[in-house]
């Protein structure tokens, strides 16, 4: 043990030089605060910065409230709601107000018509960027558009004016033209734009999937066409009718169920048939032939009695 430490404790001469070396440096930095003591200059206080903290602290005044804004923002606001027909390509800025349209609604209608837009017909409104269509539709009933027979209903272009003044603009009682009742396997595309919210887009693609389905079994039908929303559907149901016969039902409803031996996967699903069944459906009678009687869709793995009783009701065997 005692030559352990010995030999622990032992340091060569270089070890040994090495350590006194290392004694007399921090020695020496130990001392030399005590013989050099510089004199450190006293410093000069920053009169500009001084002058900026003696400032006193001055917090912004608002404005007063800028009178143009308040009148451009009350534009509308302080005019009442008023209804009277118009022709919207060439009534001035403070009529489409009285009539309850937003000014930056009113601006894109002057720049429109500067620019030479014109409307030709009332439904042209619910073209107009930022129009509502609860103001379009509000409006449309009202629309005289001079040169426009259509628009007319009975008002010529003065009489308006002669009748209730072109300065005092009050709400005359005006009766709406009655919306004539369609039916909708027999109805034409202009029959169809005559009802609410209907133009020549949907009126012709209402038209094309009553020439796919080869007739509507059933008014809920019409619903399916796209474009047609669930709001719009309720607008014109109490205009929409079918034929309710018995004979006339059971032939339209032969021709209106797709067949399950020709029908495509759309076809089926515009029936009402999920796309995965359809998609079985076609792919069965690919593989095994066709159809010779509905019960056979019971051969499909995941066609239980339930489904089979809806698949019943949609399809028909040709």
């Amino acid at each position: 043990m005692k030559k352990l430490v010995k030999e622990y404790l032992n340091f060569s001469k270089k070890e040994r030089i090495g350590i006194i070396a290392l004694l007399l440096s921090i020695g020496f930095f130990f001392l030399i605060p005590k013989w050099y003591n510089p004199v450190i200059p006293a410093g000069q206080p920053d009169t500009a910065l001084l002058k900026l903290f003696a400032r006193p602290i001055q917090y912004p005044v608002p404005s007063p409230a800028d009178p143009a804004a308040e009148k451009k923002e009350s534009f509308a606001a302080d005019r009442p709601l008023r209804e009277f027909p118009f022709d919207p390509n060439s009534i001035t800025t403070g009529e489409w107000a009285d009539l309850g349209i937003r000014e930056r609604t009113i601006n894109t209608i002057m720049n429109y018509r500067a620019k030479g837009g014109q409307f030709r017909r009332a439904a042209d409104l619910r073209k107009i960027w930022g129009m509502t269509a609860a103001d379009a539709e509000r409006l449309i009933p009202f629309v005289r558009i001079k040169g426009n027979p259509s628009t007319q209903k009975g008002w010529e272009s003065g009489r308006y004016k002669n009748e209730y003044g072109s300065s005092s603009f009050k709400r005359p009682e005006l009766q709406r033209p009655a919306i004539a009742k369609v039916d909708i396997n027999l109805a034409t595309a202009a029959e169809w734009e005559a009802l609410p919210g209907i133009g020549p887009v949907l009126a012709n693609r209402i038209l094309k999937y009553r020439e796919k389905l080869g007739g509507f079994l059933l008014v809920e039908q019409v619903r399916k066409t796209y474009g047609i929303s669930d709001s719009l559907f309720n607008a014109i149901l109490p205009y929409l009718y079918i034929k309710e016969t018995i004979g006339e039902q059971k032939e339209l409803q032969k021709a209106v169920l797709p067949g399950i031996n020709t029908a495509t996967v759309a076809a089926m699903m515009n029936a009402g048939i999920t796309e995965d069944i359809a998609k079985a459906i076609v792919v069965y009678r690919k593989q095994y032939g066709p159809f010779k009687e509905l019960k056979e869709l019971k051969n499909i793995v995941f066609i239980n009695e339930r489904v089979f009783q809806e698949l019943s009701q949609k399809l028909s065997i040709q």
